[in-house]
């Protein structure tokens, strides 16, 4: 947890820095890059993985239905706000 913090915490003062300069265009590259970064290490990892490639057609299939069932919710509970607005 510590580590996330201060990771956290060094990449705020950073930003600080490069936003004084001007450099946000280049901050926005650097978030880019780190983020797909990340879903290369992660992917790395989840590949490497047997039990998780095993669980798989699970898994996806548990994302698929709560991915769906939480646009369905979106959309039934901003009904009553859109007849409230007009």
């Amino acid at each position: 947890m510590g580590q996330i913090v201060l990771a956290l915490v060094c990449g705020l003062i950073i930003g600080k820095a490069v936003s004084r300069f001007g450099h946000e265009r280049l901050a926005g590259r650097f978030t880019f890059m780190g983020v797909m970064l990340l879903l290369f290490v992660m992917g790395a990892q989840i590949g490497s993985n047997s039990g998780v490639l095993r669980q798989l057609p699970r898994i996806g299939a548990q994302a698929a239905v709560m991915a769906s069932l939480c646009a369905i919710g979106a959309v039934v509970l901003s009904l009553p706000l859109r007849k409230v607005k007009k």
